[in-house]
């Protein structure tokens, strides 16, 4: 049996993170959604959809203990600590448990006809008149770790071993080495660099897209997106500080100050993954774009005021590709937080960007 370490843990924590955020599903969307689908939300409570909703739960619940409990017992009985990130491909049959629920909402929409009539469509989608209001302030947080990390390389530089290791395996060994050279030495420091560049340019772009609010009740959907934004910017920046800080405990192992082993392995992933189930927590909390936080009524709702039917720009309710759209960011659908939309072409420089990086960085480390 696999030992219950700090490793094993740390593995595990992934998989009650993915199941309660695939339960809360139907429950952070907005009252104009269900499972990636647009409708009225005057039927958010009909039979049809209370059932496929019921209906979702029920797998979620079958592939939860039909699937991932047998899966997981194995690999506690049978398997190396590692091969538990086998355990992360869970995500393919969570989303197939969506996916059917987008389907049947999708014919249920068309079978009672819940398209709106043009003269019930109203948009309201206006810049943020303070897109910031000071929420970029928790950039200080991955900026001051990533400095602390630069200035300890500095110091120790002239100290470090000739040899450098430069990879390590799943029980925290190192299994290669690189002469030591600038480049080679501040890895760590290259990497926190690129993620806090990367999710800072990321956090400032979204912060001013458009707000995209619900017709009926504008004024409330300002004030939860609003609180949205902060919690998120927020997360974001506490989830970079904390990456940075992974980063430079492995600048410490690459650089001889802290001795490699299962606990170098352990704390990273514990507080990586730890920190991101907390995030999750906030997240399906606060719900998509706040629809879950509570603020006073400004106005009455007004139920002839409804968002307009955009279906046919989702795939899957998930990916969003609207050329005629100018936003580059879009409020997702599943889940919270933000999508690219998909036919603008820096959105594709931005998911092509970390994966080159990481060749980059590959093929500068084996040249040596």
């Amino acid at each position: 049996m696999i030992p219950v370490d700090g490793l094993t843990l740390a593995l595990l924590i992934p998989l009650p993170v993915l199941a309660y955020v695939t339960w809360a599903l139907p429950d952070v969307a907005p009252t104009s959604l269900s499972f990636g689908v647009r409708v009225p939300p005057s039927e958010q409570e009909a039979p049809g959809l209370r059932e496929i909703r019921r209906s979702y739960r029920r797998n979620w619940l079958a592939v939860s203990l039909g699937l991932l409990a047998p899966v997981l017992l194995l690999f506690l009985l049978a398997a190396r600590p590692e091969n538990l990130l086998w355990l992360e491909l869970a995500v393919v049959p969570y989303f197939l448990v969506y996916f059917a629920a987008h389907r049947r909402v999708r014919e249920l929409k068309r079978a009672k006809r819940w398209a709106p009539s043009a003269q019930a469509i109203a948009v309201v989608a206006v810049g943020d008149p303070d897109p910031d209001d000071g929420m970029m302030l928790g950039a200080i947080a991955p900026i001051a770790v990533l400095l602390a990390t630069l200035i300890v390389g500095i110091l120790r530089y002239a100290g470090a071993p000739a040899l450098l290791p430069v990879h390590f395996g799943p029980s925290g060994t190192p299994d290669s080495y690189a002469p030591k050279s600038l480049d080679v030495f501040f890895i760590p420091v290259e990497i926190s660099a690129f993620v806090t560049a990367l999710l800072l340019g990321l956090t400032y772009l979204v912060l001013r897209a458009p707000v995209r609010l619900d017709p009926s009740s504008p004024e409330q959907a300002a004030l939860r997106s609003h609180v949205f934004r902060q919690r998120m910017s927020a997360g974001l920046f506490g989830l970079g500080a904390v990456v940075n800080l992974v980063l430079l405990i492995e600048g410490l192992a690459v650089w001889g100050l802290v001795t490699p082993g299962p606990t170098f392995v352990a704390v990273p992933l514990i507080l990586l993954l730890g920190y991101s189930a907390s995030f999750a927590f906030v997240a399906v909390r606060t719900g998509q774009m706040g629809s879950r936080v509570a603020v006073g009524e400004v106005a009455p709702p007004l139920a002839s005021r409804i968002p307009r039917d955009d279906d046919r720009y989702w795939r899957a309710g998930v990916f969003y590709y609207n050329p005629e759209d100018p936003a580059l960011f879009v409020p997702k659908r599943v889940g919270v937080g933000w999508t690219l939309n998909f036919a603008r072409p820096v959105a594709w420089v931005i998911i092509l960007l970390p994966p080159l990086f990481g060749i980059g960085l590959s093929l500068a480390i084996h040249r040596w």
